[in-house]
């Protein structure tokens, strides 16, 4: 049996450079705009789930196709 030099084990690595684009300017009424649906997301995502009955929901036969 012949022992065999031990192998380095090698990983990539990739390096992505960064871009450095210029920040936008967004006019006052877009901006308003956006923090108000921004707003909105963020009170929906803070919901607590419903609750959904013991059988699943309406569409539970389709989970396992």
């Amino acid at each position: 049996m012949k022992l065999r030099p031990q192998q380095s084990r090698t990983t990539l690595q990739l390096n992505l450079p960064l871009l450095n684009i210029p920040t936008s300017v967004i006019p006052e009424e877009k901006r308003t705009e956006l923090v108000l649906a921004l707003v909105e997301l963020l009170v929906e995502a803070a919901q607590p789930p419903i609750e959904q009955s013991r059988e699943g929901g309406a569409d539970e036969h389709e989970t396992h196709r």
